[in-house]
This record gives C-alpha cells, sequence and structure tokens, in this order.
C-alpha cells in the first residue's frame, strides 16, 4: 500500500515523506456528519443500501421470505449482505463503501478525508436518508427487527445503567 516510515526531510519544505504517503482511507465517521455515530449506535445492521429481503426472496425463489425455510433465508441473507453499498463498522463508530479505494492523499495538517468511493457514499441519498431516521423510543424498541433486538436492547440500555446495576439478558427472541 505504500506505507513506510522515513526520517528524512523533504527538500526545505520541512514535510517527512512519510507525511507525502497515502494514508489508510479513515471510512465515514461523526468528523464529516454528525449524524454517523447516532446512527451507527441506533442500528445493529451490518451494512445498508442492499435491496430488501422480500425483493430478493422473491426474484431467487418466488416466494416469500417468511415462507421460506432457514437454510434459504440464509441464502437471501447473504445475497442481501453482498448487495450492501456501504459496512458498518459499530465498534470504531465509522462506515466504509464496499468499494472503498483502501488508501487516501495525505494532506497535512488536516485530518485523511475519506476516500473518493467513501465520499460518494456520504453525499448518497440512500446513506443521507438512512442517517435521517431518529433514535426509537424506549418503549418502541419492542418493534426492532428479531435479528437485531438483542443487540440493539443491549446497546440501547448499557448506555443508561449505573455501575451497581446488574444487566441481565432475556434470550427469548434470540434465533
Amino acid at each position: 500500500m505504500g506505507f513506510t516510515k522515513a526520517g528524512k526531510k523533504a527538500g526545505n519544505t520541512g514535510l517527512s515523506l512519510l507525511s507525502l504517503e497515502p494514508k489508510p482511507c479513515p471510512g465515514i465517521s461523526e468528523s464529516d456528519n454528525a449524524r454517523v455515530g447516532t446512527y451507527l449506535k441506533r442500528t445493529a445492521a451490518p451494512g445498508g443500501s442492499g435491496h430488501a429481503l422480500g425483493d430478493i426472496a422473491k426474484e431467487m425463489f418466488n416466494k416469500f421470505f417468511s415462507k421460506l425455510s432457514k437454510k434459504k433465508q440464509n441464502e437471501v441473507l447473504n445475497a442481501q449482505l453482498h448487495g450492501h453499498q456501504w459496512k458498518n463498522d459499530h465498534q470504531r463508530l465509522r462506515v466504509f463503501s464496499t468499494s472503498c479505494q483502501k488508501v487516501t492523499p495525505n494532506l497535512p495538517p488536516n485530518r485523511p478525508l475519506p476516500c473518493k468511493s467513501c465520499h460518494k457514499i456520504l453525499t448518497s441519498k440512500a446513506f443521507r436518508v438512512a442517517i435521517a431516521k431518529p433514535t426509537p423510543l424506549p418503549k418502541n424498541q419492542i418493534y426492532t427487527n428479531k435479528r437485531f433486538r438483542i443487540q440493539c436492547w443491549v446497546n440501547f440500555t448499557a448506555g443508561s445503567l449505573d455501575s451497581k446495576t446488574s444487566l441481565k439478558l432475556k434470550y427469548v427472541n434470540a434465533p
């Protein structure tokens, strides 16, 4: 990728050769749009802008998703995952394009900006719609998709617990 250490100065500009090397793409974060962090804390989805499960099921098997066997449902879920335009990094609160260029020019003294592919996601209508959705109220969390319910419940409640409160999980809806 061209990430090397260099101790020499580049001419008399005072910039080290290291600063002229491309940097790893940082993806999209709250630094690019303040709503990105809220979006990533609100959703447990692995990515976004894929086709709807029902549409994929109809195309692949000519049936409703709910009428498919578990094996075929998993095939549809895999197809949806491969169709995502971006992937969510919940741990680092970043979003990356599935076609991320992996590197971006280093423009000192600013932080590295997202690569062109990630920037395209940032400006896409689908992403702007996704990050604009509000976090559901606690009383409405019951309507969260069952595939994401446990992760969302932990994310929503863990932030409101104090150090003396024990966390007890109910695995009633676990897949």
